[in-house]
């Protein structure tokens, strides 16, 4: 289910997005991407079905990272698009996922609501606040003082030897920098 959105209700995602979303992203005035999809035809076959054809032949290793990838490879909602207009729904994006867009203080923070209609069901959290703080002791200092949970910390040499020396800290051992 796609999220409600300023001028569109929750709706289902269907074919004719995944169509649209593919089509706008071989679109090189719409996507930095676009020249990975040139040459694929993506065709709708029923309301759930979609077909690809690839103008050339390619592993399915190669065509499965073309059509998941994190850039191009994004469903985009085509009725909020075509309600809203690109450049607002650039600002207000309509998605699928978990969280669903609350508001955006551009470089400030950014919040999100649970999508109690997720396809997982309901996440365990009513909702997420990202704050950009480009201090990284600003950071250090939110996190210690419980008013941030989780930071992007520092890859200078004992920083997490620092944050560790303090109780309730948890860093994951592949975050580690010694």
């Amino acid at each position: 289910m796609f999220h409600s959105g300023p001028k569109t209700p929750e709706y289902e995602l269907t074919a004719d997005d995944v169509v649209y979303s593919f089509t706008k992203a071989a679109n090189k005035e719409k996507s930095a991407y676009s020249g990975e999809y040139i040459g694929i035809v993506v065709n709708k076959i029923d309301k759930y079905t979609v077909e690809f054809i690839p103008e050339q032949p390619m592993s399915s290793f190669l065509f499965f990272q073309k059509i998941t990838n994190h850039n191009g490879g994004f469903i985009v909602s085509k009725k909020a698009i075509e309600k809203m207009g690109y450049k607002a729904y650039k600002k207000h994006p309509i998605g699928t996922g978990p969280f669903k867009l609350k508001s955006h203080h551009l470089g400030v923070k950014l919040s999100l609501d649970a999508h109690i209609n997720y396809f997982r069901g309901k996440p365990a959290l009513d909702g997420i606040e990202i704050h950009f703080i480009p201090d990284i002791e600003q950071r250090k200092t939110g996190l210690l003082d419980g008013t941030l949970d989780v930071i992007i910390g520092s890859g200078k040499k004992g920083f997490t030897d620092n944050l560790l020396q303090n109780s309730g800290i948890e860093i994951p051992p592949t975050a580690r920098v010694k």
